[in-house]
């Protein structure tokens, strides 16, 4: 049997070392199963806890050789006395080997032994401390120099010290990468409760400073490696609540400002995995709910740090994909509460901002919406609809849809959006007759349905939902909507400019605010609608160009002759006339192209 060498300090030979070490492990790798069990007993020989005697009746057995060494249990011989007598690099170098054994042999030739060597890994974990003879020689280093340097050999034996910290740190940071590695290629692994008593053991210092030290890390460490495997098998993730403050503080590192985004990426995997365990549970989902149970509130604070924290500060959106949208999915049927359901509405309204360009992910967001309706309070309407209503002037067909049967949802909570849903979704109509069509007849009966008095007991809210939607059918390609969405908006200057002339003689006779119905309309709303929101949408769309323009320049003009006071349209006055021939707005957009061609020779 050959012999495994032990690493070198040379730096060339260290590197030849291993890859003698790697060399010999491929060739053993190629025995039978059964023959591996002389090789990982001569593997701990080494060491010198074992006796001869045990050692010799192991090689003169008449039994199987596999049977017979787990029927030795040579983990009992890993105390605590016998690892202290374990120098640094016995034990360095007995990891190491079992690092490159897992890393060399196949599935097939570890599971056997995996948990002989995981139980040596945990064993050394939780006694990496020097033994008692380094700590001696650590500690006599340090204490009362009799020489007349005193201050030199201070300071040597400080240095001695803080070398033999960083040893040791290093250890138990190999040990850890071994059991990460192990834990992520064999996720069915149980290793037993003693291992795992001794682990936590063993980690349970290193727990009570996760947050900070693993938040402050450029990438995961091992030990966060560690939990974010057990996160995601059935057989391990129940023993992440053995530590009380574990979960609550990956979940925390959602909320460190400072954290890479490598750092809050495994955090939100961490949280995918657990939601994904209890979807995957089925009807034996009580299970995993039961776990998760005390840590929603945290969970639901810290996902609403990421994703409005985010917002707030004007950063952009890094955190609004796929996976993010998948988790908000997971979690809608653990929003019941309605303080949590608060919280996770404002994350999901923060999917629908103009920075998220995925129609995919808007429509995932409304969706989920929709599902926690029943538990919102009837003051989160507002919000809603302020957020979903500009999507109205440019969504495709599935996210307007969805929009539809938001509001509806939303007005069985609020009648005051009966109407106003009724009419959106007549305006979406789809074809009963044609695939994937509009039902073109019943849009446009929608919109000769809307007159003045419909924005007379409108509230300024939901007179935008009906523009938004009037605002992306003047760009149809169809000329019944571009022509039916015109004059709506046509409809609603002439309201406007009713409201302002009203509100002008109301001020010059009276001082008061014009009141119609039970809706209060000021000239100051007005304007604010034209200028913030219709010249905004019309120049936009100007600026984008194309062949439909006409209907745009037409309600240019409107504006320019009815409301010269919004955006200063009183300027452009002087290019409109009552003689079509010489009108601007008219002759750019004429049919003939002389008649568009007379403007520059003017």
């Amino acid at each position: 049997m050959p012999k495994v060498r032990t690493l070198k300090s040379s730096a060339s030979r260290k590197h030849t070392s291993i890859r003698h070490r790697q060399a010999v492990l491929c060739f053993i790798s190629q025995l039978d199963v059964n023959e591996l069990a002389l090789f990982f007993a001569l593997l701990i020989k080494p060491l010198n806890i074992i006796s001869e005697e045990t050692m010799d009746s192991f090689w003169s057995s008449g039994e199987s050789s596999m049977d017979y060494f787990h029927n030795s249990n040579f983990l009992k011989y890993f105390t605590v006395d016998t690892i202290s007598t374990l120098s640094r690099n016995q034990k360095s170098g007995f990891l190491h080997v079992i690092q490159h054994i897992l890393e060399v042999f196949d599935e097939s030739r570890v599971r056997p032994f995996l948990d002989f060597l995981m139980g040596c890994v945990v064993r050394l974990f939780g006694n990496y401390a020097p033994n008692i003879d380094e700590e001696r020689n650590i500690d006599s280093l340090a204490a009362n120099p009799s020489t007349s340097d005193d201050k030199e050999n201070a300071s040597i034996n400080h240095d001695q010290a803080g070398t033999a910290l960083k040893q040791f740190k290093e250890l138990r940071s190999l040990c850890l990468k071994i059991i990460a590695h192990v834990l992520d290629k064999y996720e069915d692994c149980d290793l037993g409760s003693e291992f795992w008593d001794l682990f936590f053991s063993a980690v349970s210092p290193l727990i009570k400073s996760f947050k900070q030290e693993g938040s402050s890390s450029e990438k995961p460490s091992s030990l966060f490696s560690c939990f974010l495997s057990m996160s995601r098998s059935r057989n391990l993730f129940t023993l992440l609540s053995r530590e009380e403050s574990l979960v609550p503080d990956i979940f925390s590192v959602l909320t460190v400002t400072t954290a890479s985004e490598a750092i809050k990426s495994s955090a939100l995997k961490f949280i995918e995995n657990l939601l994904c365990l209890e979807n995957e549970f089925g009807e034996d989902a009580n299970m995993i709910s039961g776990f998760l149970d005390p840590y929603i509130d945290a969970l639901i604070n810290s996902l609403h740090s990421l994703f409005i924290g985010d917002i707030f500060k004007r950063k952009s959106v890094k955190y609004h994909g796929e996976r993010e949208m998948k988790i908000l999915k997971l979690l809608s049927k653990r929003v019941r509460d309605p303080s949590h359901a608060m919280k996770y509405l404002d994350v999901l309204l923060s999917f629908l901002d103009k920075s998220v360009k995925d129609s995919d992910i808007r429509r995932e967001a409304l969706l989920a919406i929709q599902d926690i309706i029943p538990f919102l309070g009837i003051e989160s309407t507002s919000k809603i609809i302020n957020i979903i209503s500009p999507l109205l002037v440019d969504a495709d067909c599935e996210v307007r849809l969805c929009i539809c049967d938001l509001l509806e949802s939303i007005a069985e909570k609020d009648s005051s959006l009966v109407d106003v849903a009724k009419r959106i979704r007549d305006m979406n109509a789809i074809s009963a007759m044609e695939v994937d069509d509009l039902d073109y007849e019943k849009i446009v009966n929608a919109y000769v349905e809307i007159n003045a008095d419909f924005f007379n007991k409108s509230s300024e809210q939901h007179t935008k939902i009906i523009l938004s939607q009037s605002i992306y059918n003047v760009s149809s390609e169809s000329i019944m909507l571009r022509g039916s969405a015109q004059k709506l908006l046509s409809s609603f200057i002439d309201f406007s400019a009713s409201i302002l002339r009203e509100e002008a003689s109301s001020h010059s006779e009276l001082g008061k605010e014009v009141k119609i119905a039970d809706v209060s309309w000021t000239g100051d709303r007005i304007l604010f609608i034209l200028r913030s929101f219709i010249l905004k949408h019309m120049g936009d769309a100007i600026n984008r160009g194309g062949i439909i323009i006409k209907e745009w320049f037409l309600l240019i003009r409107e504006m320019v002759t009815k409301l010269p006071d919004a955006g200063n349209l009183s300027a452009f006055r002087p290019l409109c006339s009552e003689d079509e021939n010489v009108d601007f707005f008219k002759s750019i957009v004429h049919i003939q192209v002389h008649r568009r061609g007379r403007l520059f020779n003017c």
